[in-house]
């Protein structure tokens, strides 16, 4: 098979090997790429917020949390956007190499050669509006291999929203990782290289290193889950080893920059 999309980048937010290695029958995909490919944690280090909107910054612009201080969605009442985040993205400098889909360190998530608004917002919690979405990344995502960029970046944030909400339903939980598998599964081989990343794992509230959201929501949902520490990564056909979520940048810009 010929390859014109050299590296495909798949982003889930949230995902857990907690969840995905006691069901890896349940997740043909995730089993097929780890039995592939090459499999691992990254724990993020000490002093390195586990907020995703610092991460997904990090992983794709290399540069830590520490320096370009992006943490929160909203800052002093304002919602924020990429013109706040003073640093330069893999897209910015190779921008004609690049496809990005729903990158999550802003709200709505952030496109790059493509265009595509997701139902609420991107910030939805509503079951049916968060299928809905799975749908339509997935869609969108093979309508961009099917036009060969060099690098896709594909990213999922549902897990996320699932587990902060539902973790210790493990049967729920499951579903939602379920119905992820198959999306990724629609298009992960349509490409000769292959990173699938979170941003962070996830754990029960009070079980995180750091504490990073309360324990009731602004409508009065309580929280049964928080951001842990330890995040997957799988690469197939990857000469680099990614350790740090930064280390993406810096495979993307060896291989295109």
């Amino acid at each position: 098979m010929i390859f014109v999309t050299k590296l495909l980048v798949i982003g889930v937010d949230g995902a857990t090997w907690k969840v995905i290695k006691p069901n890896l029958d349940s997740l043909p995909v995730f089993k097929k790429l780890c039995g592939e490919g090459k499999s691992g944690t990254i724990v993020l280090p000490e002093g390195e917020a586990v907020i995703s909107p610092a991460i997904w910054t990090t992983m794709f612009s290399g540069v830590p949390g520490s320096k370009h201080g992006h943490e929160k969605y909203v800052k002093d009442g304002k919602l924020q956007s990429r013109d706040d985040i003073p640093v330069e993205f893999c897209w910015d400098k190779i921008p004609d190499k690049i496809v990005a889909l729903q990158v999550p360190f802003v709200i709505p998530p952030f496109n790059w050669n493509c265009d595509y608004m997701p139902p609420g917002f991107g910030a939805s919690k509503d079951e049916a509006e968060l299928r809905q979405d799975v749908e339509g990344i997935t869609a969108k995502a093979k309508e961009i291999l099917a036009s060969s960029p060099e690098c896709a970046i594909v990213c999922y944030n549902h897990l996320d929203r699932v587990q902060h909400f539902h973790w210790g339903e493990d049967e729920y939980v499951l579903e939602w990782y379920k119905l992820v598998d198959s999306a990724i599964g629609e298009f992960v081989d349509k490409a000769e290289k292959v990173i699938v990343i979170s941003d962070h794992g996830f754990c029960g509230v009070g079980e995180a290193r750091d504490k990073t959201l309360p324990d009731v929501a602004a409508d009065g949902q309580r929280l049964k889950g928080d951001h842990h520490e330890e995040a997957i990564i799988i690469t197939k056909g990857l000469d680099c080893e990614i350790k740090q979520p930064g280390d993406v940048y810096r495979a993307i810009m060896e291989m295109f920059g």
